[in-house]
């Protein structure tokens, strides 16, 4: 294709230096789907569909609080818990089956689940009891989940996972839609526009049930008309009218793509509107309809003890909202640098909740497919300055107004920490940053480049992640095989090992815990502990040995100043070959102590390590201590065994 093909997108370009190419004279689909369209379509429907039926049930972000949600909407209750439960009884299968509900996260036994797969809904009976949700977004955002749920599962009768993974589906093919219509809008970008709307945590959202799939591609089709919108000489009632449309939507998503309104503002010239007081029609447009609909939708849905976690109640009086404002502008920096990182791991490629790691090189594969895209599109059409401006500022805005919901909603009121911020809720304003720098620095070659490097390097990051995704949940320590090759061992459903800890250990106190390996290879233990307190004369004596034959596997005595204070102590011991299925006994106790000055072992709130036991002095206890094991898996594996 050439350069002059290349360039054209339908629109008259911003810059005077390129001209309009010829109109094709004949149709063809090749020539009506560009490549980039092709890419997001096919990749969106294979991966988006593969993960929709892999993704075990409950094991997306807050999939089981949507799934309450999308079953009141699928009985067109249409307001979050504006229903008397045992007049809507919810079945109990749904939880019973979530990933969520497990004590600690276990690869899934896949034979277990095929079985399950022909149980009704009422398999487990119906709940009757209050059971709240905390999907409280516009209903729209679940449109496609409540299809499948009211058509599928309620009037076609299908088992219960069938019609879970029907509305998986229908989401899918929903996000794929939204994600399309943005590439095939946006005038310029349109390969680096594909690969942010198919990073792999939007996949992994669009193939859950959840509010994020059309929140996420509401946003991006938004941005695309805003841009397609500036990419014209002229701005005629009917642009205005059809941002304005699809404003509706935006106001409609999620509360921080309120800040996308703005782009239309900055990126629009006012002498390019026809009509007198286009600009400002426009602003007060979208400051109309934002109010009607997102503040009219917020105060219908939102009780204030939801809307603040009831003890913000009082920041927003007239006294409390200016010194929260300044203790905000502290914050969000502070957040941005010890975060920013996690944030960014995260917007590329998570699983649900953390439990399981992504292998590494799906990160590089996936940086490395947008930085040759963003290669690529320099070659097309470039954003004007006034455009990259506008994107800038709006990303910046959109950035502090999600950390600011969430300051106010989650945080403590003056504090430094706030919380509840996640990576995945930048990914509709990623394109923002990225589509601003094409042509920067203006590209050497004429050539406009090929995108097949964009293309295989981000399916190349798809398939990683897919393998990994898949020998995480279904495979023990399947995840390891292409990370490192150490596999650690429990995952934690709600990591807060400093929640509760031990009394200081005195002279002859003993804690016993029982770890039942489930990996070969074991060859380190980790228990959390803290050595904070004034130090003294304390010596803590630690103890692994085989609850088979009683081999000692490890056996250390500990001054305070080798004790972390708060962090992982790690003991390592030669690989054991066979330990998987073995029991092994942990135990700690104190040796010297000055009073006061012992280490404090980390708790479990609740029990939730069902397969061993905690002990003290050889009394049970109903907790856990917080430990890891770990075992040499894959390659790592093999490699010590042919060199013992």
């Amino acid at each position: 294709m050439s350069e002059e093909e290349q360039i054209v997108v339908g629109e008259p370009l911003e810059t005077a230096s390129h001209q309009p190419a010829i109109p094709r004279k004949r149709f063809s689909l090749r020539g009506w789907i560009s490549a980039p369209e092709y890419f997001v379509v096919l990749t969106s429907l294979v991966f988006g569909g593969i993960f929709a039926l892999v993704i075990p049930f409950g094991a997306g972000w807050d999939e089981e609080t949507h799934l309450v949600r999308t079953w009141d909407l699928a009985h067109l209750v249409l307001l979050p818990d504006d229903v008397v439960r045992n007049q809507l009884p919810y079945p109990i299968l749904f939880q019973e089956l979530s990933y969520r509900r497990q004590l600690l996260p276990h690869p899934i036994d896949l034979e277990d689940w095929l079985a399950k797969l022909e149980l009704p809904l009422d398999a487990e009976g119906l709940r009757y009891s209050e059971l709240g949700t905390r999907s409280v977004y516009p209903p729209i955002l679940l449109f496609p989940h409540t299809l499948g749920i009211r058509y599928l599962g309620l009037t076609e009768r299908l088992p219960a996972l069938p019609a879970v993974y029907a509305s998986r589906l229908l989401g899918v093919l929903a996000y794929t839609v939204l994600a399309w219509l943005a590439v095939r809008m946006v005038p310029f970008g349109k390969w680096t526009l594909a690969v942010l709307a198919l990073t792999p945590t939007a996949l992994f959202l669009s193939a859950t049930i959840g509010t994020d799939p059309l929140s996420n591609g509401f946003g991006l089709v938004f941005v695309s008309a805003c841009l397609a919108t500036a990419h014209r000489r002229q701005v005629g009632w009917s642009s205005v009218a059809a941002i304005l449309g699809l404003s509706l939507l935006l106001f409609m998503a999620k509360p921080n793509m309120v800040a996308l309104a703005v782009l239309p503002i900055l990126i629009l010239a006012p002498a390019r509107f026809r009509m007198r007081g286009g600009l400002a029609i426009l602003g007060i447009g979208l400051a109309g309809l934002g109010l009607v609909l997102a503040g009219g939708w917020s105060s219908l849905a939102y009780s204030p003890d939801l809307a603040v976690s009831g003890a913000g109640t009082a920041r927003f009086s007239p006294g409390q909202v200016l010194s929260t404002l300044l203790a905000f502008t502290r914050a969000s920096p502070l957040d941005l640098l010890d975060n920013g990182g996690g944030y960014l791991e995260q917007w590329i490629a998570r699983y649900g909740y953390d439990y399981w790691d992504v292998p590494p090189i799906s990160y590089a594969l996936f940086l490395g497919a947008l930085c040759a895209a963003i290669v690529v599109d320099g070659h097309r059409n470039v954003p004007s300055r006034r455009t990259r401006i506008g994107l800038v500022l709006t990303f910046c805005l959109a950035v502090l107004l999600t950390q600011l919901l969430l300051y106010v909603k989650d945080s403590q009121v003056g504090g430094l920490e706030i919380q509840g911020v996640q990576g995945r809720y930048f990914i509709p304003f990623a394109p923002l940053l990225f589509l601003s720098v094409i042509g920067i620095p203006q590209p050497k070659s004429p050539s406009p480049g090929s995108g097949s490097l964009p293309c295989g390097l981000a399916l190349a990051s798809f398939a990683v992640y897919a393998a990994g995704l898949v020998l995480s949940y279904y495979v023990v320590c399947g995840g390891a095989l292409l990370q490192e090759g150490v596999c650690t061992l429990p995952a934690y459903k709600n990591w807060m090992p400093d929640a509760r800890y031990t009394a200081p250990l005195i002279p002859g106190q003993r804690y016993t815990q029982e770890i039942q390996a489930e990996c070969d290879g074991m060859q380190a233990v980790q228990l959390w502990i803290d050595q904070s307190a004034p130090m003294g004369q304390s010596l803590t004596e630690v103890t692994i040995q085989d609850a088979g034959d009683d081999r000692v596997l490890a056996s250390q005595q500990l001054a305070e100043a080798e004790l972390p204070p708060g962090d992982w102590l790690t003991i390592r011991f030669a690989p054991e070959v066979s330990s998987a299925g073995r029991t092994y006994l942990v135990a700690v106790s104190g040796k010297e102590a000055t009073p006061g000055s012992g280490a404090r072992l980390a708790l479990t709130l609740k029990p939730e390590y069902a397969e061993g036991q905690l002990r003290q002095d050889g009394q049970p206890l109903d907790v856990d201590l917080v430990f890891k094991y770990s075992c040499l898996v894959g390659g790592r594996r093999a490699l010590h065994q042919v060199m013992r």
